[in-house]
């Protein structure tokens, strides 16, 4: 029986730890894709002021809350 305990514990401890580097991806990804996303916004206005950016930051953070809706 600890044979088998040590074996599940083992396969647990591998699953546990997969999950958390698919997580990981998924969060890295959600960032570059997202900083890509804006990066090609800027770049085809020809520029970004800071002002932009945070308004940007603001209104995406409000719809993703889907708490607080912001004017256009």
């Amino acid at each position: 029986m600890n044979d088998r305990h040590r074996i599940v514990k083992k396969t647990g401890d591998t699953l546990v730890d997969m999950f958390h580097f698919l997580a990981l991806f998924c969060i890295g990804s959600t960032i570059v894709w997202s900083a890509l996303h804006d990066y090609i916004e800027m770049m085809k206005a020809g520029h970004a002021t800071l002002e932009d950016n945070l308004k940007g930051i603001l209104k995406k953070t409000a719809q993703a809350s889907g708490r607080i809706r912001l004017p256009s």
